[in-house]
C-alpha cells in the first residue's frame, strides 16, 4: 500500500507543477505582451519627440535668423502685419477680383 501511496503523491505532486507551470507560463505571455505594447509605445514616443525637436530647432533657427538679420525681420514685418515704411503705397488685391480679371492657364496643357 505504500508504493501505491507514494505513486498518487507523486502523480498529484506531477499533476500540481504542470498546473503551476500552465499557470505561470500564462502569466508570464500577458506580461510579455504588455511589455512588448509598452516597447512599441516607448518607439513611437521617441520618434515624435525626435520630430518635435527639429520643429524646435527650425523654430529656434527662425527666430535667431529674425532677430539677428534686419533684412529679413523686415520683410516677416511687411509680408505677416502688413507693415509699410513711411511715404509708401501698398495695393492689396482680393483673390476673387484677380481670378476673375486674370485668365486662367492651364499648366497639363505644356
Amino acid at each position: 500500500m505504500t508504493i501505491r501511496v507514494h505513486k498518487i503523491i507523486l502523480l498529484l505532486l506531477f499533476v500540481c507543477i504542470i498546473a503551476l507551470g500552465a499557470f505561470f507560463s500564462t502569466q508570464w505571455i500577458g506580461n510579455w505582451r504588455v511589455y512588448m505594447a509598452t516597447q512599441e509605445g516607448n518607439r513611437e514616443l521617441k520618434q515624435e519627440l525626435e520630430s518635435l525637436h527639429r520643429e524646435v530647432n527650425k523654430h529656434e533657427a527662425y527666430l535667431k535668423r529674425l532677430l539677428t538679420d534686419p533684412v529679413f525681420f523686415d520683410s516677416v514685418v511687411r509680408q505677416r502685419l502688413g507693415y509699410t515704411r513711411e511715404d509708401e503705397v501698398v495695393y492689396r488685391f482680393e483673390e476673387e477680383d484677380l481670378k476673375q480679371q486674370l485668365p486662367s492657364f492651364n499648366f497639363n496643357s505644356m
